[in-house]
């Protein structure tokens, strides 16, 4: 309830930036007139509190194509499914995925909103307590690589912000994965190999610079 209260107030925040440029909302005012790419964006997912967690990530335009690459972080910890899929009785804040991607922005012929669609990798890594206070107490450390796909469309203002939706969809695979005794560090069970497929909706807040 707490970050879903967090979510909600957070959002409102960039709500209200947003709402001083009439452009930033969809279909509430001009939308950026140039056709010109940005040169590197700013980005924040703050829908994934909600998820595996929120994701800030930058873009960096490659020459004068219309990729990019865009390295990112989020902070598991702070994402509701996090906890749930753990299922433990502490998780540590340390569960983190840093990750790069490149991504293709495509123009329509409409207006100068853009299509995205793009790939990538990401290192996760995550630890959690079971049985805390118990003789039986283990904890679980994991280290993961994940591939990535990701789709979506941002609506732009001529104030260089956007506005967008979308999915990012991927496989994530253990590299290691090990539940062990915290008394004596004996092995409880070995995780290492197995992988997790995962998806989460995205609702980004941006800005541009050329």
């Amino acid at each position: 309830m707490k970050k879903a209260t967090l979510l909600i107030l957070l959002m409102a925040i960039v709500f209200t930036g947003y709402a001083q440029d009439d452009a930033a909302i969809p279909g509430s005012g001009t939308q950026k007139s140039s056709g010109d790419l940005p040169a590197k964006t700013f980005f924040i997912n703050p829908l994934g509190l909600l998820q595996f967690g929120p994701v800030l990530s930058t873009e960096k335009r490659i020459g004068e194509t219309n990729g990019y690459i865009s390295p990112h972080l989020r902070v598991g910890y702070l994402g509701v499914l996090t906890h749930l899929v753990w299922s433990a009785d502490y998780v540590s804040p340390l569960n983190l995925g840093v990750g790069l991607s490149y991504r293709s922005m495509i123009p329509n012929d409409v207006n100068n909103n853009l299509w995205y669609l793009g790939g990538g990798l990401e290192l996760n890594t995550g630890s959690a307590r079971y049985d805390t206070g118990t003789s039986s107490e283990t904890q679980n450390d994991a280290v993961g690589i994940a591939v990535l796909a990701n789709f979506g469309y941002r609506w732009r203002t001529n104030a260089g912000r956007f506005v967008g939706v979308g999915i990012l969809a991927g496989v994530s695979t253990s590299i290691y994965d090990e539940e062990y005794y915290v008394d004596d560090g004996s092995l409880y069970a070995d995780y290492s190999g197995e992988a997790i497929a995962f998806g989460m909706f995205e609702i980004t807040f941006g800005w541009e610079k050329n």
